[in-house]
């Protein structure tokens, strides 16, 4: 049962499920500066006043979890703001809800994996009004038209971008001048990203892709989150908790860092937001008080459980050893 609301639980297969915020929330969208739109693995759409707190919108026709959200505007078919949804489950679809009624307006099929990010190609009026972009666990980048969504033409994809080796996680629609090579309409240029650890930059038009997609950065590693400013590419990775900042165009090793041919893209790092290294396994001792802590990298830490930091770094341990420094300790 819900603990807020005491009803019975929201899971995505329930359908009494309560519509309070219990579920965790996976996505956020904002067409303006005074409201907020949030969705959920309870497959619930909310609409928030920023400044009274005050739920404007409260969607529940979703029977998958929803996974990310965007808003456009300016959509033809009259309905104004809008809401696209990726969801998860069995239908895999990108769901596009009235941002006033709440009401289901379209449904965009296509992709075979669970969508894990959408993006308005509006780029504030300067890009591609009444497109958004989905990207899915198939690989497959999908651009979709609005302003067609009172014909037939809505269930299927506007053009498909398949520059991913594995799951698209991000997307960001930039403003086409980012380093050597920009694209030269501003406002027409989508970077991609995901699993496969690669940023890709793809110049758009109508919901497909107007020319080759180039491979900008290489991390390396899983990309969870990406921000591009200008010519600067900004990337979380599941590993760790820095943020990693790469330039377009900028410093390229003779490979990339994941195996592939980089060829023009960036590998390495022009600066660095320190995190701390994902934490793999953790062992308290005997005492009760202390525990042992090894992170991906494979550095061991002893912790102080009452005064809650760390007091001695016991440097890296194989997983062979992990077990006779626990006894030995």
């Amino acid at each position: 049962r819900c603990r807020r609301c005491r009803r019975r639980c929201r899971c995505c297969c329930c359908p009494d499920r309560c519509l309070c915020l219990y579920s965790q929330v996976t996505g956020l969208a904002s067409s303006t500066t005074s409201s907020l739109t949030s969705c959920g693995l309870g497959g619930e759409v909310f609409g928030w006043d920023v400044e009274t707190g005050a739920r404007r919108l409260a969607f529940r026709g979703i029977e998958q979890s929803a996974y990310c959200i965007a808003s456009c505007d300016g959509v033809g078919n009259g309905s104004g703001n809008v809401l696209v949804v990726g969801l998860a489950g069995r239908s895999k679809n990108v769901v596009v809800v009235d941002g006033r009624s709440g009401t289901v307006v379209g449904v965009l099929a296509g992709h075979d994996g669970t969508v894990r990010a959408v993006v308005d190609g509006g780029n504030g009026g300067h890009g591609e009004n009444g497109v958004v972009y989905s990207g899915g666990g198939d690989g497959l980048v999908k651009g979709w038209d609005l302003r067609m969504l009172d014909s037939d033409a809505v269930r299927g994809a506007a053009g498909t971008i398949g520059c991913h080796r594995d799951s698209v996680w991000c997307l960001q629609y930039g403003d086409g001048r980012g380093g050597e090579g920009g694209v030269g309409e501003a406002g027409r240029c989508l970077y991609s990203s995901g699993r496969d650890g690669f940023v890709y930059r793809t110049e758009t038009r109508g919901g497909s892709a107007a020319g080759a997609s180039r491979l900008v950065v290489d991390s390396g590693e899983v990309v969870t989150g990406m921000c591009v400013v200008g010519e600067d590419v900004w990337v979380g990775v599941e590993a760790s908790s820095s943020v990693t900042r790469y330039r377009i165009g900028g410093e390229t090793g003779d490979r990339g860092a994941s195996g592939a041919s980089c060829g023009t893209c960036a590998n390495v790092p022009a600066s660095t937001i320190p995190g701390m290294t994902t934490i793999q396994k953790l062992a308290p001792l005997t005492d009760k008080i202390h525990f042992l802590a090894k992170d991906r990298q494979g550095n061991v830490m002893l912790w102080d459980v009452t005064q809650a930091k760390e007091v001695e770094d016991l440097g890296s341990v194989p997983d062979s050893a992990w077990g006779e420094l626990r006894a030995e300790m």
